[in-house]
């Protein structure tokens, strides 16, 4: 069970949000800064697409082969699933 609002996510450049897919709820607003608009763009979805990393991350590691045969990939991911849910800092 997740904590935080469950995705699909998107990234609403009118508004400068990263809102719910389904009915378009604010999740964070994203504030432009001093980079180029390519990049603030690009960081708001990477940030959107969070809930479906999550998933795969998930997804990746429930695949026994994975963990036995990338250990050192399936410990990065298990760290950074931790950091997620508010396990590690």
């Amino acid at each position: 069970m997740t904590k935080h609002t469950p995705g699909p996510w998107r990234f609403a450049s009118d508004v400068n949000e990263v809102q719910t897919s389904d009915d378009y709820s604010a999740i964070a607003w994203i504030a432009p800064s001093t980079s180029s608009v390519a990049e603030y763009e690009a960081n708001a979805r990477l940030i959107a697409a969070a809930p479906e990393l999550l998933s795969v991350l998930r997804m990746a590691l429930g695949q026994t082969a994975i963990p036995a045969t990338f250990p050192m990939w399936a410990a990065h991911a298990e760290i950074a699933i931790a950091r997620v849910e508010g396990d590690k800092p």
